[in-house]
């Protein structure tokens, strides 16, 4: 069973964004229609099974990547972005892996096609989904825990 609160999450959110990009996130609540242009998973498998998909506004990812790789917004490309992406999502779920028990492994960090992280994870169900504000654009992180086949049905 996972043990992250809402309280937790944000912790860890905003720590990832201040201390590797130094960006300042604030939790809000979810708002409609709020674009989430980029996204990323991974998946953690063990003594808890399930995924944490992370997804922002391709403006604000794009500001993350010219951050980090130490260019101009005008000069990211597209691997880049998706690269920075793809390394939000494993450093927001190494976080959470370090809350479970110690026999999880993490993933590999994949690109998600989909923002809507049960559709991309069948069989799951949604454990926390929050909103955030960072560098004033929108920002998602959702936690969903794989059922045990005996419930999944």
């Amino acid at each position: 069973m996972l043990e992250i609160d809402a309280q937790a999450l944000t912790a860890i959110v905003a720590d990832v964004l201040q201390c590797s990009f130094g960006v300042a996130v604030e939790q809000k609540d979810a708002g409609a229609g709020e674009p989430v242009g980029e996204s990323a998973m991974v998946s953690i498998t063990g003594d808890w099974d399930g995924a944490i998909l992370v997804g922002c506004a391709t403006s604000l990812a794009r500001q993350l990547t010219a951050e980090v790789v130490g260019v101009t917004t005008d000069e990211v490309e597209d691997e880049m972005l998706q690269d920075t992406i793809r390394e939000l999502a494993n450093m927001i779920g190494g976080r959470v892996k370090c809350s479970l028990p110690a026999t999880c492994k993490l993933s590999l960090p994949t690109a998600a096609d989909d923002p809507d992280v049960v559709a991309a994870v069948p069989g799951t169900s949604v454990k926390q989904d929050l909103h955030f504000s960072a560098a004033q654009s929108p920002m998602r992180v959702t936690i969903v825990e794989r059922q045990p086949t005996d419930q999944a049905a």
